[in-house]
């Protein structure tokens, strides 16, 4: 079973099977998954698998025949219905963390290129913070933010963070302005 920590994959569980089931109930019960029962199928699947230490045994066969419900003839390269539902799957993930699942403190990922659950744990953004205040005191609640044992990936909260312009910002622009005005002038007297 993968976890993924700092950007690598590391071969312990980061999660319980409690968090596991708690993040895909969530999931399974958005208005994105809640009428589609092969994907809830789908999902319910690949983190069995991960709770049961087996994500590394997923395959595109064994998903055809637990979730599409494929025969003995089931031939992944003539019949893509694995690869075109997981891609199903990852679109509306992405639609969930986007909407409904913005705060969740859990997120499941299944990357492209197989088809193994990835999970995360989120960092809340905090509220804009003021230019003055030294970096250390912006990330120091986040030094402490996990139970000991347990790997977390930080990933970065869509929430945009307002930026006021810098002096160099202004400075160039003004520029802009000059030389549009000195351009436009030439043109007018030419």
């Amino acid at each position: 079973m993968f976890a993924q920590v700092d950007g690598k994959r590391e071969t312990q569980s980061a999660f319980s099977p409690d968090e596991v089931g708690r993040a895909l109930s969530r999931i399974l019960t958005s208005k994105y998954f809640i009428n589609a029962p092969k994907k809830q199928k789908f999902l319910r699947l690949v983190c069995d698998f991960y709770v049961n230490g087996r994500a590394g045994d997923l395959n595109e066969y064994l998903i055809g025949r637990e979730v599409f419900d494929r025969d003995d003839s089931y031939n992944p390269s003539v019949d893509p219905i694995v690869r075109v539902g997981a891609h199903d799957v990852r679109k509306k993930l992405e639609l969930y963390y986007k909407t409904d699942g913005q705060q969740d403190e859990i997120k499941l990922d299944i990357p492209v290129g197989g088809y193994g659950p990835l999970f995360s744990r989120s960092i809340r953004s905090e509220p804009a913070q003021t230019l003055d205040e030294a970096p250390a005191e912006r990330e120091a609640p986040l030094a402490n933010a996990a139970p000991s044992g347990i790997p977390v990936v930080e990933v970065a909260s869509e929430h945009p963070v307002a930026r006021s312009q810098t002096p160099l910002r202004s400075q160039n622009l003004l520029i802009l302005i000059g030389v549009l005005g000195i351009v436009s002038l030439g043109c007018w007297a030419g």
